[in-house]
């Protein structure tokens, strides 16, 4: 089964790459280091095929965070991922 997610997964992620050649915007992901591997993975594939094309990114990591850290973890790393996801989203509306 994870084997054809990440296939599935690396397709999508091409082409969504695709598709922000073409409507360039800034992108911020928040990972958590806890998730399944199996997202990580897929959200490491992106990540690199969208700085492979030179896409606006910006990569939040949560090392100790779990699936839905921003609501299970409160420490000071989740508040400061929530903080700058805030900025972010003023900066680019």
């Amino acid at each position: 089964f994870f084997r054809r997610f990440e296939r599935l997964s690396l397709h999508l992620h091409k082409t969504y790459v695709k598709q922000l050649e073409q409507d360039i915007f800034p992108i911020l992901i928040a990972r958590a280091g806890l998730d399944r591997a199996a997202l990580n993975t897929s959200i490491d594939h992106f990540v690199v095929e969208a700085l492979s094309k030179n896409i606006p990114l910006d990569l939040k990591n949560h090392p100790e965070g779990r699936h839905g850290f921003d609501l299970l973890d409160n420490v000071d790393r989740s508040r400061q991922i929530i903080q700058q996801t805030i900025e972010f989203i003023r900066f680019n509306t």
